[in-house]
């Protein structure tokens, strides 16, 4: 089942990249969604699909030409971590964006029930106890 998380998320960032919406049927009516401390004013906590939407809509509100593109996948079962790259261009300024991230995503069955946002990609493999020999999937 873990694979399948793996390309689960990849294809979510796929629909992400196309359309600038998020697949909420990807995320569980219930899901907790959690921007730590880095990644704005304070860790903020979201919930719900709707929640979901109203974080990523944040972020695309401020930015355009947004895209969130993955470069590792860490397959650690129910969990997937993700180490992503943020990129686009702030609204008005023009001023670019290049900033990696990290993003684990917990899943229940088919759908994510927890998210989080790590703005510095070693908090994410502390808080996760990643290891050099963690299963990588590409």
């Amino acid at each position: 089942m873990s694979h399948e998380n793996v390309e689960r998320l990849r294809h979510g960032y796929e629909v992400f990249n196309a359309t600038s919406e998020v697949d909420l049927e990807l995320w569980a009516p219930d899901v907790e969604y959690v921007q730590t401390g880095e990644v704005g004013a304070g860790e903020t906590v979201f919930h719900g699909r709707e929640g979901v939407a109203r974080a990523v809509g944040e972020l695309t509100e401020v930015f355009e030409d947004f895209r969130v593109d993955p470069e590792r996948f860490f397959d650690l079962g129910d969990r997937v971590v993700a180490f992503v790259r943020l990129r686009g261009r702030a609204k008005g300024s023009g001023m670019p964006i290049d900033a990696a991230f990290a993003h684990v995503a917990t899943f229940r069955g088919a759908q994510i029930t927890r998210w989080r946002a790590y703005a510095r990609r070693e908090d994410a493999v502390e808080a996760e106890g990643l290891r050099d020999s963690s299963p990588l999937a590409e």
